[in-house]
């Protein structure tokens, strides 16, 4: 069977929030898109690093609080779980000072060579392998594949078969922030390098427990 996908608007999920809550932080440019790649890279808000916050943690905190809210729920979690918050904290912290000292590093040919990779050797394998994904899957469909035009490519749509939109995205593209920022109406195909058989591995995300 496939998955059984609800969804909710994310803009929706903002303004209830919004609208209920006061959120003082305001990040300055390009800071959340920096700390959000410090913060995956120390696994600083992982489970083994800040508990089971969703499955356990802040369940059990909305079902005894009186009042629920922010506030309410940074005390909470900083009295009751004080050294999981520290560690997390201490993690961003070291890999920041990481980060920073390898940004400070950079050269302008750093850049020229980190341009090049992305767009031609990077571009290459990710184009290529796409095509021959969807072919492979519209094989195994015994179904038509076409290409997108240039408006359905400017959606995230890599192709369609049988009339149906293909996204195809590296499995890395899950834990990016581009993820996060953009909404692409079609199913979704994620793929990784399988080093150790040279083989390319793919999965439709909604067919995976087929």
């Amino acid at each position: 069977m496939s998955k059984d996908i609800k969804k909710i608007p994310k803009d929706k999920i903002k303004e209830s929030n919004n609208a209920e809550y006061k959120n003082p932080y305001k990040p300055k440019k390009y800071h959340s898109a920096f700390l959000n790649t410090v913060n995956r890279d120390a696994h600083s808000s992982r489970p083994e690093t800040v508990g089971k916050l969703a499955t356990e943690i802040f369940p059990n905190y909305v079902e005894n609080a009186i009042e629920p809210s922010p506030e309410n729920w940074k005390k909470y979690y900083q009295d009751n779980h004080s050294e999981q918050y520290d560690s997390g904290l201490e993690k961003l912290k070291k890999q920041f000072e990481l980060e920073k000292q390898a940004i400070n590093s950079i050269t302008e040919q750093d850049l020229v060579d980190y341009y090049d990779d992305l767009m031609f050797t990077k571009t290459f394998s990710g184009l290529y392998a796409q095509e021959e994904i969807l072919k492979d899957i519209a094989t195994n469909k015994n179904a038509t594949y076409r290409r997108p035009n240039a408006i359905e490519e400017g959606q995230g749509i890599d192709g369609y078969i049988d009339d149906v939109p293909y996204s195809v995205k590296s499995e890395s593209y899950k834990d990016s922030a581009a993820k996060n920022n953009e909404t692409i109406k079609a199913k979704m195909v994620y793929y990784s390098e399988n080093k150790k058989d040279k083989s390319v591995d793919y999965y439709i995300e909604e067919e995976d427990e087929q």
